[in-house]
């Protein structure tokens, strides 16, 4: 399990990249004007977090588009977080999420980190959001069994 679940980062890390380049290379004045679909990024990844201990892998991915705006499709999102299913599959039992730390960087950038017991050991989750107009963006999910792949303070 804890090898699936590093592979799943590698995809992960790639695809918070990406996502930043899908924000900045799509070209739709009228979303760059709205504001973000969530409203706190901290709540947002509670739930993603709650959806994962389920392991309900395709509402995260949906949950996931909506929250990152629709700046990126679900064929990309799926192929993304592809190895995340197979991980949990092998995961065991889950425990409710833990809440571990919010960090924001001024009034436009934050970061939340939760933790996810399960029976065969951890699953850290870490959540980016950024500030858009009244609401916010989510624009990375980045998951790893290990604190210091996510960047746990």
């Amino acid at each position: 399990m804890m090898r699936m679940i590093s592979v799943g980062v590698g995809r992960s890390w790639a695809f918070g990249a990406a996502l930043v380049l899908a924000i900045s290379a799509v070209p739709t004045p009228s979303l760059a004007a709205a504001d973000g679909p969530i409203d706190d990024p901290k709540i947002w990844c509670g739930e993603a977090a709650k959806t994962i201990s389920d392991k309900d892998t395709e509402k995260f991915i949906d949950s996931f588009i909506f929250a990152a705006g629709h700046l990126v499709d679900r064929p990309t999102a799926a192929q993304a977080f592809a190895a995340l299913g197979p991980a949990l599959a092998r995961s065991g039992e889950a425990l409710s999420p833990s809440f571990l730390l919010e960090k924001a960087y001024g009034d436009s950038f934050s970061r939340s980190w939760f933790l996810i017991q399960f029976e065969n050991g951890p699953l850290f989750l870490r959540c980016e959001g950024v500030k858009r107009g009244k609401g916010w963006l989510i624009n990375s999910v980045i998951y790893n069994n290990e604190s210091d792949k996510v960047s746990l303070p």
